[in-house]
């Protein structure tokens, strides 16, 4: 981070699910993707596959309450956009968690999670997947084609902050 600290704080809309892209320092083009579920009272939970533990390989289904949620983390980095999903119907906070924490099954005889390929980006848009299978995402489009707007907004947002602080995109797609 640069120039200041401010630390500019997002509003959600209550009852939405947002996808999040978070800035991987040292990797242009390249993000850390999450969920940002809202309850009725607009507070907002976390959902996303990371790290266990900073430094290590091993990653998890990860959750937390964000409050407030803004533009920078507690660890400084820049969280891009916080992109609406239109179409989607809660099925409630621990509904999503049950379903994201079985999004990738738990043994399908690879040794390494490297090996398995599930990165972050993988991990939402198999949910995404499962949500319109539910019925709780009323959408058309494919999961390439929210991979790939979500792509691109995020590299626009990141080209345009460059050498600078960035106050988050809040959008929907």
């Amino acid at each position: 981070m640069s120039g200041s600290n401010t630390n500019h704080e997002i509003s959600l809309e209550a009852n939405s699910l947002y996808i999040a892209t978070s800035q991987l320092m040292g990797r242009p083009g390249i993000f850390h993707w999450s969920f940002f579920l809202t309850d009725a009272a607009g507070t907002a939970t976390k959902h996303h596959w990371a790290q266990i533990r900073v430094g290590e390989f091993p990653k998890s289904y990860q959750t937390c309450v964000v409050n407030p949620v803004s533009t920078y983390s507690t660890n400084s980095v820049a969280t891009f956009a916080y992109l609406k999903v239109c179409g989607f119907i809660s099925p409630g906070g621990e509904a999503f968690a049950e379903l994201a924490a079985k999004a990738f099954p738990e043994d399908i005889g690879f040794k390494t999670v490297r090996d398995n390929r599930f990165t972050c980006r993988t991990w939402i848009l198999t949910i995404l997947s499962q949500l319109k299978k539910l019925g709780y995402l009323k959408r058309e489009e494919t999961e390439e084609w929210f991979e790939e707007q979500v792509k691109k907004c995020s590299i626009d947002i990141e080209k345009r902050s460059e050498g600078g602080l960035q106050k988050s995109f809040v959008g929907e797609i």
